[in-house]
């Protein structure tokens, strides 16, 4: 390259970026926001040999392009002391043949999009997945995710997805920045959230309340239904299960939550019925309610019938036997 050249940067037709950057041998030597973006080497007083030159592009979003080239700046030439020569004739005077210049093919920007979380965003749950949408073509080489400076994890293959796990952190402000890289270039974007502190309190367990049987109630014969009702507020839950003395008879996932109960079917004696509540985080209460089947109650019209015939019988032997002895 000429001492005196200069390096033109050539960009994809209508594309503005919002900054080039212009860095020889690792010091940044020019900073440029509208075109022509053309770095000058006379006015850099580069000593001759080779140098770098690293021209970073930045655009809108904040995303960058880096590339990379290698220069020689030729030291300069040394004219020699005119001395007397014959005059001058006709033949043609040879003229400096220009040094090529390393001139960087045009590149387009490197740019990708997040979705699943956006600036200044307020978390509304404790997992947020986050996805990187690449545009076609691009040979994603890695895709490093960092929360608060702190590497979390790094995608080589798509789906480029990543969860955010907000319960490890604290509440208030953080941040999240992807790093697209190619075995060329990289791209990077920061996206500032918010965790909201009620987003870290523990879940609330369920509340509910258990209708159609009372604590130490003694039940009759019939059939009767057992219903669980949600406290008013309480959010949708996961499943409520039934079980009779230890052996489940019951999991319902919907509402209505009811079940039949038959103590016709039931030994007499002390029984408990169990109901638990799963929450969608995972909570589960469980309310034990015992009641009592009582022994078979025996009617008493029906035992004075039957003592009568008893008693009619013993009558009717007693005479056949006095019948008996007079025939005798």
């Amino acid at each position: 390259m000429a001492r005196d050249g200069v390096l033109t940067l050539d960009l994809p037709e209508g594309f503005i970026p919002a900054r080039v950057d212009w860095w020889v041998d690792g010091e940044l030597v020019a900073s440029m926001t509208e075109p022509p973006f053309a770095l000058d080497l006379s006015t850099l007083n580069l000593a001759p040999g080779g140098h770098t030159i690293e021209i970073v592009v930045v655009d809108e979003h904040g995303n960058e392009v880096r590339q990379s080239l290698q220069i020689v700046i030729l030291p300069p030439t040394v004219t020699p002391a005119p001395t007397d020569t014959p005059a001058p004739t006709d033949t043609p005077v040879p003229t400096a043949t220009p040094v090529p210049t390393d001139t960087p093919e045009p590149t387009p920007a490197l740019t990708f999009t997040l979705e699943g979380l956006t600036n200044d965003q307020v978390l509304e749950s404790l997992i947020q997945t986050i996805e990187v949408v690449v545009p076609a073509g691009v040979p994603v080489e890695q895709i490093v995710f960092a929360v608060d400076g702190e590497e979390a994890a790094i995608v080589t293959e798509p789906p480029f997805t990543f969860e955010l796990d907000a319960s490890a952190l604290t509440a208030g402000p953080h941040s999240l920045s992807v790093t697209l890289e190619t075995e060329t270039a990289s791209a990077g974007q920061t996206v500032s959230f918010i965790v909201p502190e009620a987003l870290l309190a523990p879940p609330a367990p369920p509340e509910f309340t258990v209708t159609g049987i009372t604590q130490g109630a003694v039940v009759s014969a019939e059939p009767f239904e057992v219903a669980v009702e949600l406290a008013e507020g309480q959010p949708p839950v996961e499943s409520v299960s039934f079980a009779l003395d230890s052996e489940e008879i019951a999991t319902l996932t919907e509402p209505p939550f009811t079940v039949t109960i038959d103590p016709g079917e039931m030994v007499p004696g002390l029984h408990t019925l169990s109901v638990a509540v799963r929450s969608a985080e995972g909570l589960v209460v469980t309310e034990n309610v015992n009641f009592t089947v009582p022994e078979p109650v025996v009617n008493n019209n029906l035992l004075l019938i039957g003592g009568g015939l008893l008693l009619l019988l013993l009558v009717i032997a007693a005479v056949l036997v006095g019948f008996r002895r007079k025939s005798a």
